[in-house]
């Protein structure tokens, strides 16, 4: 129940932040997003679900699965690039720069990944 109540709460962020696919890429719809449930014999049924409901479902699949001792880290886990994946971001937007206006253009210091992370 918590990862299908996950799906739709992220479906309706989604909704909220935009479909970027990656970078200078994003997806754009044509008309108002709709949902459906299938039925076992095809048919779909149309239904909707704003933010506040898909939150309101999430947290009670999360209450729920609490409740039978089913949980998973709350705390937010930062992430890490390695040294090697940092330097290839960092020579992805240097051949972006010279793809989008034909000259090279250094990277800015902001733009450098902060790696603290050692490679043995």
């Amino acid at each position: 129940m918590v990862i299908a109540a996950l799906g739709l709460f992220a479906l309706t962020e989604l909704r909220r932040e935009g479909y970027d696919l990656r970078s200078r890429c994003a997806l754009v719809l044509d008309g108002a997003p709709s949902l459906a449930i299938v039925k076992r014999n095809g048919d779909p049924e149309p239904c909707s679900l704003d933010e506040a409901g898909a939150k309101a479902l999430l947290d009670a699949a999360l209450g729920d699965a609490k409740a039978k001792k089913l949980t998973w880290r709350e705390e937010p886990i930062t992430l890490k690039p390695s040294i090697a994946l940092s330097d290839l971001i960092i020579q992805s937007r240097r051949l972006g720069a010279v793809e989008a206006d034909g000259e090279e253009e250094g990277v800015e210091q902001d733009e450098v990944i902060e790696n603290t992370s050692s490679e043995d």
